[in-house]
């Protein structure tokens, strides 16, 4: 049994704080006919974690946690992602398999008077008097959840004015356990595939690693897009393949869009299935490797440099680093603006200095982000991690 998402209710929670200091800022009250302007920050963090910017009055804090209930249940999975622009409806099919015990459909707006009309199978609207049904209103939105659907094509339309989010997700026994991009590495006879450092690069060879959970067949992958369009399917060979779980690998060209990935088949039943792996990627022209990836405890009141290497792979550009630490161990980091010919790099040490009476086995983790000075905005990042070793007693 996989945990809950908890990630997602953390992107959620830190959405709703968020969006309650954004509105004590602007002094922005949401009620009534009033669903925006959001601030753009808070877009795209909750579009990159696969989460949904939510509209709130203040009146509907406690209506929202009847999404947030359905993210802590365990086994939660992401059929459908999508965002758009209405000028006209939208229309959207999801598949719902047989192993899908609870179904949600969430809906949010950031102009007010849309509305969502989700059809099961048969082609009948949900309402609160379909048997299993709960249908929480919002004024950005809607939030519908039927439990347990029935399997089958279900339809989802969406009308109204302005920008949307939507989203399909449930419970079940199918899901991507993770999904990320790898390279070669490791020691001649005992190499392995291991996560890459910050976003894909372009240019360089993707390869792309999925664990895919429970019992299916005819599985493909596909990239798609924000507003859930395919963008092209990924080649998969089944590099392990348990009873309930399977890895996959599989080499790619980067689209020049972002993009998620899903994953589609059948069930063990034959019903066809749909997944999608929240997390947004994107190909980026810079590249932030560390250079000390494997380090080991470091003692406690010292100074320690780690060093990063910072690739552009596009045209010359001026880059902005950021170098930040959780524990606040950071002295320093040079240069802060690094100037790249395409092709080349350069080296930055970050100095550490942790203190003598930091406590043994304190973790703190390190994050540098690289980016563009200048349009098209381009950036990357890396991170790693340590324990602090107690110095030794006298």
């Amino acid at each position: 049994m996989r945990l809950s998402r908890s990630c997602s209710v953390a992107l959620l929670a830190c959405c709703l704080s968020a969006f309650g200091q954004q509105q004590q800022r602007s002094r922005i009250h949401y009620g009534p006919g009033v669903c925006g302007p959001a601030d753009p920050t808070y877009i795209r963090t909750a579009e990159e974690s696969g989460g949904q910017p939510l509209f709130l009055a203040p009146g509907e804090v406690a209506k929202s946690f009847a999404l947030v209930s359905e993210l802590t249940r365990s086994n939660h999975v992401t059929l459908l992602w999508a965002r758009g622009e209405l000028s006209e409806g939208h229309d959207f099919v999801v598949p719902v398999d047989s192993t899908v015990e609870r179904l949600v459909f969430s809906l949010s707006f950031d102009t007010a008077g849309g509305k969502l009309a989700a059809l099961d199978p048969e082609g009948k609207e949900v309402t609160s008097r379909t048997l299993g049904a709960v249908i929480t209103p919002l004024n950005c939105g809607d939030i519908v959840t039927v439990a347990p659907p029935a399997p089958g094509k279900w339809h989802l339309r969406v009308a109204g004015k302005g920008r949307f989010w939507l989203e399909a997700s449930g419970v079940s026994e199918i899901f991507m356990i993770d999904a990320e991009f790898v390279h070669l590495a490791g020691r001649p006879g005992h190499e392995g595939y291991f996560r890459i450092p910050g976003q894909p690069v372009a240019g360089d060879p993707a390869m792309l690693r999925v664990e895919l959970s429970g019992k299916t067949r005819n599985v493909q992958f596909h990239l798609v897009s924000p507003e859930a369009k395919t963008l092209q399917t990924v080649t998969m060979k089944a590099d392990s393949d348990g009873s309930d779980e399977s890895e996959y690998l599989g080499e790619l060209s980067l689209p020049e869009s972002p993009f998620r990935l899903a994953v589609t088949g059948e069930d063990e039943n034959g019903h066809p299935f749909e997944r999608v792996f929240p997390s947004l990627f994107h190909r980026e022209t810079v590249e932030v490797t560390p250079l000390d990836p494997g380090l080991e405890d470091l003692p406690a009141g010292k100074t320690v440099p780690i060093r990063f290497k910072i690739r552009n792979a596009g045209a010359a550009r001026e880059f902005r680093i950021l170098a930040v630490d959780t524990k606040n161990f950071i002295t320093s980091h040079e240069p802060l603006l690094v100037s790249l010919a395409g092709g080349e790099s350069r080296e930055v040490p970050v100095e550490l200095n942790i203190p003598a009476n930091t406590p043994g086995y304190t973790r703190d983790t390190v994050i540098i982000t690289a980016t563009s000075t200048s349009e098209p905005v381009t950036t990357n990042s890396a991170v790693v991690e340590f324990d602090v070793k107690a110095p030794a007693a006298n």
